[in-house]
């Protein structure tokens, strides 16, 4: 995510408006998540640096690379050596709560 620049127009989301489109979006999620997590989401244990707003994003964005990779590997989620968790941790892309600099919240 990035913010808006000055005088940058942004059609704000509206539910009432937006649903129609967005439903089938989340239904196909749905079933995918039930599909990998059948007892509940699997939820990854983030490193003491991110915290606050950063861990609300990158919380749900590492359970998903998590379980798309054990998926990829035909285990399930948490069972491997490198998890996206780790491989993030280990190259030192993780940005202290508030940093604003969006640059080093990225997962290359």
């Amino acid at each position: 995510m990035q913010r808006r620049t000055a005088g940058e127009a942004v059609e704000p989301y509206r539910r009432r408006i937006h649903d129609a489109v967005t439903d089938p979006v989340r239904s196909t999620i749905e079933s995918w998540a039930e599909s990998v997590w059948p007892n509940g989401m699997v939820w990854p244990e983030l490193p003491k640096e991110i915290q606050d707003r950063d861990a609300d994003v990158w919380e749900p964005l590492i359970a998903i690379a998590d379980a798309v990779q054990a998926y990829a590997r035909g285990s399930a989620p948490g069972c491997w050596t490198q998890t996206p968790n780790a491989r993030f941790k280990s190259e030192g892309q993780i940005a202290k709560a508030g940093a604003g600099d969006q640059r080093k919240n990225k997962i290359d």
